[in-house]
C-alpha cells in the first residue's frame, strides 16, 4: 500500500482554494442601467482656495486626491458612452431673499458672508470643470438637488433609473442629493474618487459606512465607466 503524501494533497487543496477565491473575487461588470452623471456644485466658493467656503477644506481634499481631475475624467467617459451629464449648481440671489430668516441656511449665510451668489466668481465653475454644450444644468438652493427643482422631471424624460454621483461636498450637497435620489427610488452609484469633502474621516464614513447601508454602490470612476 502506497503512503499518502499529505503534503502534496495539502498543496493541491490550497491551490484549488486560491484559484476559487481568485475567480470568485473577479469584479463583476457594474450595471449602469439607464444612467445619468450628476456633477454637483463644483464652484469656486467651495473648490478654490480663495473661495468663500475655503475654510471647509474641500478644495484641499480635492487637490490632494485628484478629485477635480477625476470628475473631468468621469464627464469625458460618460459622454463617450452616451450618458447624459447633468450639472447642478447651488446658487442664491444677492441678499439671499430665497433663504428664510431661520434655520441652517440662514446661519450659513451669516457665517460665510453670502457665498455662491449668482453671477459672481464664487458661483462660477472651478477652472477645468466649466459646463460644455449639451450638458443639462439645474439650479438649486438646498443640499438636496431634487428640492424645488426640475431634476426629477428631467430624469424621467430621459428615462433614467440610475444616477452616477460626483461633486462636492460629500457631507452636504452630495449626501443631500443621494438622500433625495434614494427617496425617489433611483439606483445610486457614488464615484468616490470624484467626490470631495472636508476630511478623510468624514468622506470615509460616508463611503464605507453610511451610503452602503442605503444600497448605494460606492466605486471608482474607472470601475464604473472604464478607463
Amino acid at each position: 500500500m502506497k503512503k499518502i503524501n499529505f503534503i502534496s494533497i495539502g498543496t493541491i487543496l490550497i491551490s484549488i482554494v486560491i484559484v476559487g477565491v481568485a475567480f470568485g473575487a473577479e469584479a463583476k461588470p457594474i450595471d449602469l442601467g439607464k444612467s445619468a452623471l450628476l456633477v454637483i456644485d463644483v464652484a469656486n466658493d467651495v473648490c478654490h482656495e480663495n473661495g468663500a467656503l475655503a475654510k471647509m477644506g474641500v478644495w484641499k481634499y480635492g487637490k490632494e486626491h485628484g478629485t477635480f481631475e477625476n470628475i473631468a475624467q468621469a464627464i469625458k467617459l460618460a459622454e463617450k458612452k452616451g450618458i447624459p451629464v447633468i450639472r447642478i449648481w447651488l446658487e442664491y440671489q444677492k441678499g439671499a431673499p430665497d433663504i428664510p430668516k431661520r434655520g441652517f441656511f440662514n446661519i450659513a449665510r451669516i457665517m460665510f458672508g453670502e457665498p455662491l451668489i449668482e453671477h459672481t466668481w464664487g458661483a462660477k465653475p472651478v477652472e477645468g470643470l466649466e459646463p460644455k454644450e449639451g450638458q443639462i444644468e439645474v439650479i438649486k438652493t438646498r443640499f438636496n438637488s431634487f428640492h424645488n427643482t426640475n431634476l426629477k422631471s428631467l430624469l424621467d424624460a430621459l428615462q433614467v433609473d440610475t444616477l452616477l454621483i460626483t461633486g462636492v461636498s460629500c457631507h452636504m450637497c452630495v449626501n443631500g442629493t443621494i438622500v433625495g435620489a434614494v427617496d425617489e427610488d433611483f439606483n445610486v452609484i457614488a464615484l468616490h474618487d470624484a467626490i470631495a469633502g472636508p476630511s478623510e474621516g468624514l468622506c470615509g464614513f460616508l463611503f464605507t459606512k453610511l451610503w452602503p447601508q442605503w444600497a448605494v454602490r460606492v466605486v471608482t470612476v474607472s470601475e464604473a465607466l472604464g478607463e
